[in-house]
């Protein structure tokens, strides 16, 4: 790779640099496989982000842990339950036990869905 600029070999070592922090250890991967993540890790960083965020994720992220986790995960598994309960090593009827205490946040409502969605990624 040829590179006529300064700024573009800075620009392509950092996203390497960033490649390897966050790709798996006997792995190397590209920075494209990691924009979503680098995206992620850019909107934590700023503080006035607590604002726009579900009041709601962020009580459960400090009140109850095991919830909050619970919650990221299943969003994260696309609402499969056997999958979630297997990522989470716990038995099915306890996943259903913990999803029936998140009754109260409504996240089946297409426009709370990426709310809750976001709001899951970004707290933690």
């Amino acid at each position: 790779m040829t590179f006529t600029h300064l700024h573009q070999f800075n620009q392509f070592y950092q996203q390497a640099v960033k490649a390897i922090r966050l790709g798996k250890a006997n792995t190397f991967n590209q920075y494209h496989d990691y924009i979503a993540l680098d995206l992620l890790d850019h909107i934590r960083q700023d503080q006035s982000l607590n604002s726009y965020l579900s009041p709601q994720i962020q009580k459960l992220a400090k009140e109850n842990s095991e919830l909050f986790k619970t919650l990221k995960l299943f969003l994260l598994n696309h609402e499969n339950k056997k999958q979630t309960a297997l990522d989470l090593q716990i038995h099915r009827s306890t996943l259903d036990y913990r999803l029936n205490k998140l009754e109260q946040i409504n996240y089946n409502a297409p426009s709370e869905y990426l709310y809750v969605f976001l709001s899951c990624l970004l707290v933690g």
